[in-house]
């Protein structure tokens, strides 16, 4: 029984932590921006955005950050970039949308 309960304890202090505001790829993404130093004061940073699902969630992941102000310092800044491979059909202005949607230059 003892057990039982301690994964009880375990498992409502993992919920505790999900529950601080900050969903786990945010506060991963701050961890390893604090870890590895790959944002420092003053950084102007440019992020290629395809379109696809990696290169928006990071674009939407450090505009959390910028607006929540995680970080411990705020004079950085970034923008999206999207190169238009000028493939026939390829239509960029839903992403340009949600991009200036979500407050992403």
């Amino acid at each position: 029984m003892v057990e039982g309960g301690g994964r009880r304890r375990e498992r409502k202090a993992r919920s505790a932590e999900a529950d601080d505001g900050e969903w786990p790829l945010l506060r991963e993404l701050r961890r390893c921006i604090k870890d590895f130093g790959l944002i420092a004061p003053g950084d102007r940073i440019c992020v290629a955005v395809s379109g696809g699902k990696d290169s928006s969630t990071l674009a939407y992941l450090l505009q959390q950050i910028k607006l929540r102000r995680m970080l411990p310092f705020d004079d950085w800044s970034f923008v999206a970039v999207h190169l238009d491979q000028v493939q026939p059909g390829h239509d960029a202005s839903p992403l340009m949308e949600w991009l200036a949607a979500q407050g992403v230059h």
